[in-house]
Order: structure tokens, then sequence, then C-alpha cells
């Protein structure tokens, strides 16, 4: 059973939607490192040059899965990066102005 997710959408090169639960920010960056970890030992396979988003899930036992297909490997570890640098700044003055997130990369759709 799904205990947490977070999805990443790559909008322009650098520039990352993310949803997640940003008010658990330690929790974020846990499952954010954990999701470095399944990406980086991940078969070539799985990585399509055309897939621009990241779904990462914990289930309740605190075990992380990354969705495939991924985007290139080093484009992937990048999004997790700039997630953390989104949720780094959620609550934050500077912080770009949040939108709403698609509802299917949160799972609802």
């Amino acid at each position: 059973m799904e205990a947490c997710r977070i999805g990443i959408v790559l909008r322009a090169p650098g520039v990352v939607d993310v949803g997640a639960p940003m008010a658990h920010k330690p929790l974020c960056y846990e499952i954010l490192a954990d999701a470095r970890k399944v990406i980086e030992a991940s078969p070539d396979s799985v990585f399509h040059p055309s897939v621009k988003q990241v779904t990462i899930v914990m289930d309740m036992t605190g075990r992380v899965d990354v969705g495939a297909p991924l985007p290139p490997r080093q484009l992937a570890v990048r999004m997790l990066a700039d997630a953390k640098d989104v949720i780094e700044r959620f609550n934050d003055d500077s912080a770009p102005e949040m939108r709403p997130f698609a509802a299917a990369v949160m799972g609802q759709g």
C-alpha cells in the first residue's frame, strides 16, 4: 500500500514542477535519496529519451520505488536534485509561485 508519492515533471531545462508532501521536508529528502539509489541501480533498458517525468512511491514499510520508463539516467538524477531545491524553497518568499500539479502524475487520474 502506498504511503507517499513524489511526482517530478521537467517543464524546461533545469525547471521542474514537483508534487510532494512539502510540509514534511525531511521525509521528502529521504525519499529522494532512496530514489537516486534506485535510479543508479536500474538497468539501461528503463531509460528513454522522450520521458520527462519521474514518479516515486514509498510504501507503508518505507520501501521506495521509481516508476519506469524514466528519462535518461543523468537527467533523472538531475531532476531529483532540482526537486530537492524546490522542496527546500517551499514556504520561502523567494520561491516561484506554486501551481496545481497534474493529478495523473500524482496517481489521482
